[in-house]
């Protein structure tokens, strides 16, 4: 679903989230972007065990073994994202009180801090972390289109195809490790 198809109450939070991206953007790395396709895996997932260490990010609710390893990257991303939204603020920290899948979508959650600037570009972020999911191959990270199929996730054509055929090998394809 693009943006022009959402409806007006979503499209206000995507107008949101564009604001505070670009203000983001400006003084760091650019996280708006969709993520690129990861040629190794096991680096993005090497990274992410990295960011989940900085003292930052309170990331004990973060099991990277139940996620989808297509969507390493955006989760990099966002955490990324989280953690230069953070160090704005001196002494501030973020808590991950949820990061899974459901229908579909990668939630991540984050504990509201008190500082009311910080606390918008956190939820924005959470939100443009879940906005991407829907439409990122939980398997490859390619865009994708969601699956309503006894698993509600977005899969590109090939990975839906070996989902119908071999479900054994389309488990071990999606895992993050």
């Amino acid at each position: 679903m693009t943006n022009s198809e959402k409806d007006p109450f979503d499209q206000r939070f995507w107008d949101a989230a564009e604001t505070v991206w670009a203000a983001i953007c400006k003084d760091g790395p650019c996280y708006r972007s969709p993520p690129e396709v990861p040629a190794d895996r096991n680096a993005v997932i090497r990274e992410l065990k990295t960011i989940l260490q900085d003292d930052r990010l309170d990331a004990r609710a973060v099991e990277l073994r139940y996620l989808p390893g297509g969507w390493a990257t955006l989760l990099r991303d966002g955490l990324r994202a989280l953690l230069h939204a953070v160090s704005q603020v001196p002494g501030q920290k973020v808590t991950i009180l949820v990061c899974k899948e459901k229908a579909g979508e990668l939630r991540l959650m984050a504990q509201k801090t008190g500082d009311e600037d910080l606390d918008l570009e956190i939820g924005m972020i959470s939100y443009w972390v879940t906005g991407q999911s829907r439409e990122r191959c939980a398997v490859t990270g390619q865009p994708g289109q969601m699956t309503f199929d006894g698993w509600i996730i977005p899969l590109t054509a090939e990975c839906a195809g070996l989902k119908r055929s071999d479900p054994a090998a389309f488990r071990k394809a999606v895992a993050m490790f």
